[in-house]
């Protein structure tokens, strides 16, 4: 079988399998392949060069460990068995692809120990089946190594292997303490994908070089700006997704979301946060190396609704509201109002507003209300209020336990009810002025009073019975 084909057929097999970390917000795996052979027990002044990978690699898992964008993984070889076995399978994926967790790479570096082979042919091979091929990804491998190969492996061959089998990831190489002539034969590593060859001399060197390393992996190739038409920054979510599908690529939040994609087209969904306004921007196209800027505008006004009583007093109640559109009615938006004036943003555009107290209530509507960029309409709604206090009670004057049903008139015909226990004692309901029907059931022994021609005006409070 060609070799290339073995290869692709292997890595999709594995990523049947795949690593179990797979959040749908992100967009790039980086693998960093890290030497621990004999080799780097050796002494760059007072510290082994182990020693400054390790603090090289903690400072670097602190600076990106905020990219939600982002699942690294760590392969390590080298470290497994001692030289004298010249093991060549030495290496190992000590952490699979998932968010960067400094606290856990530390864990891992303490324990462990240089001393065995450099196979490099073989880590590469192994960490291409490291990675998730059923997502898209941007993917890049990052080998740091004092060495070359010291299995009799082709790692040249295989990154061009690798390179030619269309998986789309970069390798890049920092050559750590090598010779001119040492760095001179890694160069065939990075130079199939594209990827970039860095040498360091000391801790400095190194950590400058897995910096420069960084900028190329984590460059943005998609920029998305929210504003308003005046210029002001807007929070919101953008969602990805592949051109002309449902399928999520990732999602980012708040006034400037950057991303990094593989070349490809996708589809955006902007959807600003306070006015729950969206719009598409379809088929755009994202490369690799050049970032796509685009911005999306989005105006809001603020639709305020005040409950009073005739006399000023706030009331509580219900408020909901419609954007109109050719004079049908969409985004529904309902919510209590607390005593408060309750405040929706919302689009520039018409509305129709439906205000009541209860469910007894009537409804209050009041159309069209004109809402225009950056305006605040206050509508105040005024509710008469009066109070009717039911009480059942027998002919001794005892406070009964029974259910109250009551009932509010339109013409003589019931619009609107509510039921509620007495719990012993009077049972108060603040309504609004109107014709009211109250039924009082008694439980033990069954029995219903219907007390009619209840009429209430705006301030008043009544008190009605029904005596068993």
């Amino acid at each position: 079988m060609n070799r290339i084909v073995a290869l692709i057929l292997g890595l999709v097999v594995a990523a049947a399998a795949g690593p179990v970390f797979s959040a749908s917000e992100v967009t790039q795996d980086l693998e960093i392949i890290l030497d621990a052979s004999g080799s780097m027990r050796g002494r760059i002044g007072s510290q082994t060069k182990m020693e400054i990978a390790e603090q090289t690699l903690l400072k670097l898992a602190d600076q990106i460990s905020s990219r939600s964008d982002l699942a690294l993984a760590l392969r390590i070889y080298g470290h497994q068995y001692p030289t004298k076995e010249k093991n060549c399978r030495d290496s190992r994926l000590e952490i699979p692809f998932g968010r960067v967790d400094p606290s856990r790479i530390r864990s891992l570096l303490k324990r462990i120990k240089p001393q065995g082979y450099t196979p490099l042919a073989f880590s590469l091979g192994e960490a291409g089946r490291d990675f998730d091929l059923k997502t898209p990804r941007v993917r890049s491998v990052v080998i740091i190594t004092d060495g070359l190969e010291t299995c009799g492996g082709d790692p040249c061959r295989l990154a061009r292997e690798l390179a030619e089998a269309g998986l789309d990831i970069t390798l890049h190489v920092v050559g750590f303490d090598l010779k001119k002539e040492e760095m001179a034969k890694l160069k065939c590593l990075t130079e199939p994908s594209g990827g970039m060859l860095l040498e360091a001399r000391n801790a400095e060197e190194l950590i400058k070089a897995l910096n420069e390393v960084m900028k190329k992996v984590l460059v943005d190739n998609l920029a998305v700006k929210v504003t308003s038409s005046a210029q002001k920054p807007r929070n919101a979510h953008v969602e990805v997704f592949k051109a002309g599908t449902k399928e999520r690529v990732t999602i980012h939040q708040g006034k400037s979301t950057r991303f990094t994609l593989p070349a490809g087209r996708y589809d955006l969904v902007v959807r600003d946060f306070l006015t729950r306004q969206t719009t598409k921007l379809a088929n755009l196209e994202v490369t690799k190396d050049k970032t796509l800027e685009k911005t999306v505008v989005f105006d809001s006004g603020r639709l305020v609704a005040d409950f009073r009583t005739n006399g000023g007093e706030p009331l509580k109640g219900y408020v909901e509201i419609w954007r109109l559109e050719g004079g049908r009615e969409v985004d529904h938006r309902g919510s209590y109002v607390t005593g408060r004036p309750q405040v929706f943003n919302v689009a520039p555009g018409l509305y129709r507003l439906a205000a009541r107290l209860n469910k007894l209530g009537p409804k209050q509507v009041i159309d069209p209300i004109r809402v225009e960029p950056d305006q605040e309409v206050v509508e105040k709604i005024v509710f008469g209020q009066a109070r009717l206090k039911i009480v059942a009670r027998d002919a001794s004057g005892m406070i009964l336990p029974a259910l109250v049903e009551i009932r509010r008139l339109e013409n003589g015909r019931p619009a609107g009810s509510n039921t509620e226990p007495n719990r012993s004692q009077p049972l108060v309901f603040d309504l609004e002025p109107g014709e009211y029907r109250v039924k009082v059931h008694r439980q033990t022994p069954k029995s219903t009073i219907t007390l009619e021609g209840i009429s209430l005006k705006d301030g008043q409070e009544l008190t009605r019975e029904a005596v068993f």
